[in-house]
């Protein structure tokens, strides 16, 4: 089995997609909120756990609208980590 993308539901209204394609060097992380309303998309560095902190840390405060510590961040690198290297 290989997951190749993630749907994840925030405050109302936002949404991100978690995503790797086969053979993709990159983690595509696409949030819809109010603020981007057509969609945003960042990357995270799959062999890189800093860069996928930092990843996570953005998904969060998007999707939740707040910055979190470590505890809040941890689900969405669980996520993400998902599609790591």
């Amino acid at each position: 089995m290989k997951v190749t993308r993630i749907d994840i539901e925030g405050r109302a209204g936002r949404y991100a997609t978690v995503s790797r394609k086969d053979g993709c060097s990159t983690i595509d992380i696409t949030m819809l909120t109010p603020t981007w309303p057509d969609g945003t998309t960042i990357k995270a560095d799959p062999t890189n756990e800093d860069s996928q902190r930092y990843a996570a840390a953005w998904l969060h405060r998007a999707l939740e609208g707040y910055e979190g510590a470590a505890g809040d961040i941890a689900d969405y690198l669980r996520v993400i980590q998902t599609f790591a290297d």
